[in-house]
């Protein structure tokens, strides 16, 4: 009975699964309406005779790609969740997880790459006035992120490999 009662405590799963992907839809679907608003808005000004170049600023376009890899972020943890609590999904090979090493690695790397987008958004925005010390207040956690990820795959290959050994028949 307790047994019982503590395995179907998994389903609380649910509450941060749905969060997570009503939260990544609101992400996609915002994103996608700033977007379609943008390419319409800079169709109608092209026609107005306005060069290009002059309304097509990329930092605008890297917020709309930034919203996404967020919305991105949000569904690929709901997923893992899913996948990791209630049952399997079939998904691209990619997006598999098997244990919460899986679903860690993947959110690491897309938050290395959302940083990046919103690094870029505003060098290209020119907003930030000492864009340096904003550069190395993303770069830390990148860095950080990136020695945390090799020592982890460090770690692992280091225990693969005392398992070899340990499965060598002694001579």
């Amino acid at each position: 009975m307790v047994v019982k009662f503590i395995g179907s405590t998994r389903y609380l799963a649910i509450v941060p699964i749905v969060g997570l992907a009503v939260a990544a839809a609101v992400m996609f679907l915002f994103g996608g309406i700033g977007l379609f608003t943008f390419v319409l808005r800079s169709i109608s000004e092209i026609q107005a005779g306005h060069h290009p170049t002059e309304i097509l600023p990329i930092f605008e376009l890297l917020e709309f790609v930034h919203q996404f890899l967020i919305g991105t972020v949000l569904y690929i943890t709901a997923m893992g969740l899913y996948q990791l609590f209630i049952q399997d999904v079939p998904l691209p090979m990619w997006m598999k997880t098997e244990s919460s090493e899986d679903l860690e690695t993947n959110l690491v790397g897309v938050t290395v790459v959302v940083l990046a987008i919103e690094f870029l958004g505003v060098v290209f925005s020119g907003r930030q006035e000492n864009l340096l010390q904003y550069g190395a207040g993303i770069a830390l956690p990148i860095a950080a992120l990136g020695v945390f990820m090799g020592l982890k795959h460090r770690s692992h290959a280091q225990k693969h490999a005392n398992a070899g050994e340990a499965a060598k028949p002694a001579e």
